[in-house]
């Protein structure tokens, strides 16, 4: 908690002047009365990711769910990874395991981890078209596309 003084050239034209406590805890500041202290709200926080780089990443390494990290989102980023990673071994050991010659094997494998590059082509799509507009500390991405600013004229 901390005591500031207000002075004129702070409170522009207040006539309401003189100490006011504030503070950082939402709790504090929920238990205090109106008239004695006020929460502090941090700044909005620019965009910092761009759209573009995420969109490019999801397009190239979607499987590998590349623009999730890169959007700070890691757990579904390692969830991608895993799907497609997990998928292509678990074909690949199953083939080879049945008897089945190393290329059907391999083609199983890949056509198996096709699931992670749907996801990440799906969601390509959606950072383009706007529904995956923000990161994962809920800031806006740099530069949206036009879709998400105004409406496709068909």
């Amino acid at each position: 908690m901390s005591t500031e003084h207000l002075t004129p050239a702070d409170a522009d034209g207040d006539p309401l002047l003189g100490t006011q406590e504030t503070t950082d805890s939402p709790m504090e500041a929920r238990l205090a009365p109106e008239h004695e202290m006020h929460l502090e709200m941090p700044p909005v926080d620019t965009p910092v990711k761009s759209w573009r780089v995420a969109s490019v990443l999801a397009l190239l390494l979607g499987w590998a769910g590349c623009h999730r990290f890169y959007l700070g989102f890691v757990r579904i980023g390692l969830a991608q990874l895993a799907l497609t990673v997990g998928s292509f071994t678990l074909a690949l050991a199953i083939g080879l395991a049945a008897g089945a010659s190393a290329m059907s094997a391999l083609a199983a494998g890949i056509g198996v981890a096709a699931l992670g590059l749907f996801w990440g082509l799906f969601e390509a799509a959606a950072i383009m078209l706007g529904p995956l507009n923000r990161d994962a500390h809920n800031r806006p991405l740099k530069h949206l596309p036009l879709a998400t600013r105004t409406p496709i004229p068909w």
